[in-house]
């Protein structure tokens, strides 16, 4: 990673929710996988929000076919 943030859990979600939390952030973009379907790409939306209070969060369709999530902090 970029950042040299490299997020672990049990479930994306959950690593997701761990590496943004407390990170300073106005707009965070999430480039999910082609392995990720819709749902779960809402519940990764819903866990960055839970994680920085009041950021906006947007998902596009990345289609990398190994990373199950890329996330853009701005």
């Amino acid at each position: 990673p970029v950042d040299g943030i490299v997020a672990t859990g049990t479930t994306d979600v959950e690593a997701l929710h761990a590496a943004l939390a407390g990170e300073p952030a106005e707009l965070i973009t999430l480039y999910v996988g082609a392995a990720v379907g819709d749902a779960e790409a809402e519940a990764l939306a819903v866990a960055a929000r839970r994680a920085i209070d009041g950021v906006e969060v947007e998902v596009q369709q990345g289609g990398q076919p190994i990373e199950r999530v890329l996330v853009s902090l701005e």
